[in-house]
């Protein structure tokens, strides 16, 4: 991989994860065109991305960020993972490029309005959601879950040389109940299998983090610890 420069800002904000922390990251170059190698090996490396920034975090005093992953070919499927299967399975799967469309928007303004009042994404805007959506590298697309022709859920992901990377899910919060988020990151480890990809990235997890409780259901699960990736304890 070519040397890329990273960028680190001197102030700290809050953490939007633990209370009382201050969070700081390390950004690749945003002016560089990145391949999928270098997407991949960033990702091996902890980056993290968000639109087209890649970043990792550097935060001064805390390190409790872990990238976490699974193998779809390995995973256990628990009782939570059993009745979202038997619910959202009459719905139906498609994988769709990347793209804005006002069905996705409202979608994802409804998600947000509805479950991250409190974070940093609100209030959502059509530039947040373009920015963040559907800005990429050219290897990002979108796993939906339609109930007829409505749309009900996406998963938006990244198509890297050793798996796939779940970068957002959205839904509409009626069908909670059938938990389309955890059917959808099930789905997307079906299409990793299918592609003989060996991991499912699942971006950041943090113990003991209410937010991030979700990823430890993926078992067994690696984390990405001091530089090694090793089965989370």
């Amino acid at each position: 991989m070519r040397s890329l420069s990273l960028y680190r800002p001197t102030q700290t904000t809050p953490c939007g994860y633990l209370p009382n922390h201050w969070s700081r990251s390390d950004y690749v170059d945003p002016r560089v065109a990145l391949t999928t190698e270098e997407l991949t090996q960033l990702n091996r490396l902890g980056f993290r991305r968000s639109g087209q920034l890649l970043y990792r975090p550097a935060c001064p005093d805390c390190n409790a960020c872990e990238s976490a992953r699974f193998e779809p070919l390995k995973l256990r499927i628990n009782r939570r993972l059993k009745r979202a299967i038997k619910y959202c399975r009459p719905f139906h799967l498609a994988v769709e490029t990347a793209h804005y469309s006002d069905e996705h928007y409202r979608l994802y303004r409804a998600y947000i309005n509805a479950r991250h009042r409190d974070g940093a994404m609100y209030p959502p805007s059509q530039q947040q959601y373009e920015e963040f959506i559907t800005s990429h590298f050219g290897n990002t697309a979108f796993l939906t879950l339609r109930c007829g022709e409505q749309l009900i859920g996406c998963l938006v992901f990244d198509l890297l040389q050793d798996g796939v990377s779940s970068v957002y899910c959205y839904f509409d919060t009626h069908y909670e109940h059938c938990s389309p988020g955890r059917y959808l990151i099930y789905s997307l480890s079906a299409v990793a299998i299918a592609l003989k990809l060996p991991y499912h990235y699942l971006g950041y997890y943090i113990d003991n983090c209410k937010k991030m409780t979700y990823k430890a259901e993926w078992q067994p699960l690696d984390l990405l610890q001091n530089g090694v990736w090793q089965a989370k304890s």
